[in-house]
């Protein structure tokens, strides 16, 4: 059976998935993903993993964008462990995507040269704040 469990606290919301995050579950998991943060007062937002046992293309999306975020995770199994490292890979490029890619992201571009630093003012007016 798949559960989502949502405990509101003054200072942290913690989601508790239990079985596979698919489905109806990832929709009620983005609207309190949400709703936390378009509150007026924020609140931490954590997931905890323990008891994940999978989820589907959209399960895995919506958990990536939290992590992205900087959604707290714990993991509390070596399976859980598994799910959050494929949850904060970074996705690779497959070779039909790479068709997608413009020209002007691959341009090596020259290095930028520095100047040397003149002398301003800044300084005298710096020192004089100090004092």
């Amino acid at each position: 059976m798949d559960i989502l469990r949502i405990q509101e606290k003054a200072e942290e919301v913690r989601v508790e998935i239990e079985g596979t995050l698919r489905d109806d579950l990832v929709t009620q998991l983005m609207n309190a993903w949400q709703d936390c943060q378009s509150r007026v007062f924020w609140r931490r937002f954590a997931v905890d993993l323990s008891k994940l046992e999978g989820y589907d293309q959209a399960g895995h999306a919506l958990l990536h964008d939290m992590y992205r975020s900087g959604t707290r995770f714990s993991a509390g199994t070596p399976s859980a462990l598994g799910h959050l490292k494929r949850i904060s890979a970074v996705p690779a490029v497959s070779p039909s995507d790479s068709a997608q890619v413009t020209s002007p992201a691959l341009v090596e571009r020259s290095p930028v040269t520095r100047r040397p630093c003149r002398p301003s003012g800044f300084a005298s007016r710096f020192s004089a704040v100090a004092h």
